[in-house]
């Protein structure tokens, strides 16, 4: 349909930063700041490895069995169990686990220097203040399949427009039946993000062609015609059995704080530093002679903002749904944007320079804290090894009374329980039941109210509608026999609990 921007159109002579070397050596400084850690805490991902061990178990562990049961079934949102599920037999199930969060980033950034190659001919230096961008928000909470859609999303992008460019649309719609089928069962808004991003590709390519909108948003219909093949499969797996809640609608107030937020790790005024950087550069290339935006990529952007700007913050039982796409919308624009004729060599090169260090500093701050929270989370865990195999355990973790913006290093021990299911075979608190989007159930009548998540949250004393850590402790069950508080490492006396095992920030307790 369209050929790629000769050099003199771009206005990107061929520099050092476009080394095929140097783009290998930074995907692999991409995944350091996991590889060099053990397994990274991030919010979630104890929670995922718990869910793992019953997967991966098969219902071969009576003991688990009594608890929790796992049945496969075709729904959006399978990408690392399914590659766990493979990977664990020839690793075991930690170590396939950490090879697959370890990967996630890595692929990210190969698919946004990819993307941003494919599109503009030539490696554009504004893509390198993207790159971590991979390590935001969302990873760091732990949403495994939903980073891990938006990576293969991306490359699937570049795929799509480089097919496009090589004007083999009938082989792209024929490939893209199974390719969307993959991105659809890794997480569904990597393939909504795939669909809208190559509506704009479309889109923009018959605009530039002569069509009107309405006649070019038809042929682009027709075009992402072949995206539609995982729904038509889904119809026969059967639909999901229910879904999650949707809620918190027009909450704008949380929206525009997410802006400043996308690279929320340990240090406030490090990573909100870094966002206005990223921010800044946008509205740099925004404002300049000297840049100018792939039209594709941009409108796809502007639908992308569209859709943050309306949806609920939580999706069919999914929270923060609408945070995340910040650091997509920010990483792609970042991408569309290139140097354009009037753009000096300097001036290129100074970009080059600027983001290649940018990336690097954020890099080196993820591995830092990383290898931090893995410090503390290995010394936590040890209070495992007074768990019997088999036993019921109950934990609790205390937040703010509105964790959504203060403190900045928020709490990422939520989950960790999930390693008792791994590792002793107990019964753990923290797993979450989503109806049609998770496939563990979990069955513990004698654990009451504290049988699944968010069952191991309680709050700081003082928390209007929230009952404080004591209030909690008193409402559980007596059928349950431990009690693990992950708070500051200091004994509390609990009516009917007494400690046995104490860590720098938690105690496991025993019913008396």
């Amino acid at each position: 349909m369209r050929a790629p921007l000769a050099d003199g159109q771009s206005g990107m002579a061929a520099g050092w930063w476009q080394s095929h070397w140097l783009l290998l050596l930074v995907c692999i400084a991409g995944i350091l700041p996991v590889a060099l850690t053990g397994m990274p805490l991030l919010v979630d991902l104890g929670g995922h490895l718990g869910r793992f061990a019953v997967q991966t178990d098969g219902g071969a562990s009576p003991i688990l069995r009594q608890w929790y049961s796992f049945h496969w079934g075709f729904i959006p949102n399978l990408g690392t169990d399914l590659l766990v599920q493979v990977l664990t037999p020839w690793l075991g199930l930690e170590p396939a686990l950490r090879l697959v969060v370890t990967a996630i980033p890595g692929l990210q950034i190969a698919g946004w220097l990819l993307l941003a190659k494919t599109v503009h001919g030539r490696l554009p230096p504004t893509a390198l203040f993207a790159l971590p961008l991979a390590y935001g928000y969302p990873f760091q909470f732990g949403f495994l399949n939903f980073t891990l859609g938006m990576a293969v999303a991306t490359v699937l992008l570049a795929l799509w427009v480089r097919l496009e460019r090589g004007d083999r649309q009938r082989l792209r719609w024929l490939l893209f039946v199974p390719l969307s089928c993959i991105v659809w069962i890794t997480h569904l808004v990597g393939w909504a993000v795939l669909a809208i991003m190559a509506g704009g590709q479309e889109v923009a390519a018959w605009r530039r062609l002569g069509l009107g909108w309405t006649r070019a948003a038809a042929r682009a219909g027709l075009a992402l015609s072949c995206l539609l093949a995982p729904w038509l499969v889904s119809l026969g797996f059967g639909a999901a059995h229910g879904h999650g809640t949707t809620t918190q609608w027009f909450e704008f107030w949380y929206k525009l704080p997410y802006l400043i937020m996308p690279l929320r790790d340990r240090w406030a005024v490090w990573d909100i530093g870094s966002a206005l950087v990223i921010l800044g550069v946008i509205g740099w290339c925004w404002a300049s002679r000297w840049v100018v935006f792939d039209r594709g990529l941009l409108l796809g952007v502007v639908v992308l903002a569209g859709f943050y700007a309306v949806m609920p913050g939580r999706v069919i039982g999914s929270a923060y749904a609408d945070m995340r796409l910040v650091p997509v919308m920010l990483a792609l624009t970042l991408v569309a944007a290139r140097p354009g004729p009037l753009a000096s060599v300097r001036a290129v090169t100074t970009l080059a320079v600027a983001g290649l260090v940018f990336a690097g500093a954020r890099l080196g701050g993820n591995a830092v804290s990383l290898a931090l929270f893995d410090r503390a989370m290995q010394a936590d865990l040890a209070a495992l090894d007074a768990v019997p195999v088999g036993g019921e355990l109950v934990s609790l973790t205390t937040e703010p009374c509105d964790p959504s913006f203060s403190p900045w290093q928020r709490e990422r021990r939520f989950h960790l329980a999930g390693y008792a299911i791994a590792r002793r075979r107990a019964f753990s608190n923290d797993q979450w039941v989503i109806p049609g989007g998770q496939l563990i159930q979990v069955h513990n009548p004698a654990a009451g109210g504290f049988a699944t998540d968010p069952s191991e949250v309680a709050h700081d004393p003082g928390c209007e509608h929230h009952p404080g850590l004591e209030t909690v402790v008193g409402r559980i069950p007596r059928t349950m026999t431990l009690l693990w508080v992950l708070d500051d490492g200091r004994a509390r006396r609990f009516a009917g609990w007494h400690p046995v095992r104490f860590t720098p920030g938690s105690v496991l307790y025993r019913r008396d």
